[in-house]
C-alpha cells in the first residue's frame, strides 16, 4: 500500500509539474498576441486538468474503499459496486479528456 502512495504521489507531482508547462505556454502566447494558439493551449490545459483530477480522484478512492472493506470485512461485491460507480463517474470522463488530450497533441506535430 505504501508503494502505491510513492509511485501516486511522484505522478501526481510530474503531473502537475506538467499541467503548468501547459498553462505558461498559454500566457506566453497571449503575451505574444498569438490568441489562436492561446485559445488552443488553453483547452489542452483544462483538458490534461480534468484528466489529472479524475485520475487522481479514481486512485485515491479506490485505494480508501479497498482498505474500508478490508477492515470492516465487507463482501467484496460492495467494493466492486463503488468501482463501478467510480468508473462511470471519474474515470471514464478522464479517459476521454486524456483522448482528445492526445489528439489535439498530435495535430500539432
Amino acid at each position: 500500500m505504501l508503494r502505491t502512495r510513492i509511485f501516486l504521489a511522484f505522478l501526481s507531482i510530474y503531473t502537475v509539474y506538467i499541467d503548468a508547462l501547459n498553462l505558461s505556454t498559454v500566457i506566453v502566447y497571449i503575451i505574444n498576441g498569438n490568441y489562436f494558439y492561446a485559445i488552443f493551449w488553453a483547452i489542452m490545459w483544462i483538458l490534461l486538468t480534468i484528466s489529472m483530477i479524475c485520475f487522481t480522484v479514481s486512485a485515491n478512492h479506490s485505494i480508501l474503499k479497498h482498505r474500508s472493506v478490508k477492515i470492516q470485512r465487507q463482501k467484496s461485491s460492495e467494493y466492486f459496486k463503488y468501482q463501478f460507480t467510480l468508473l462511470k463517474n471519474a474515470l471514464i470522463p478522464g479517459i476521454v479528456s486524456s483522448f482528445l488530450y492526445t489528439i489535439l497533441n498530435s495535430c500539432i506535430r
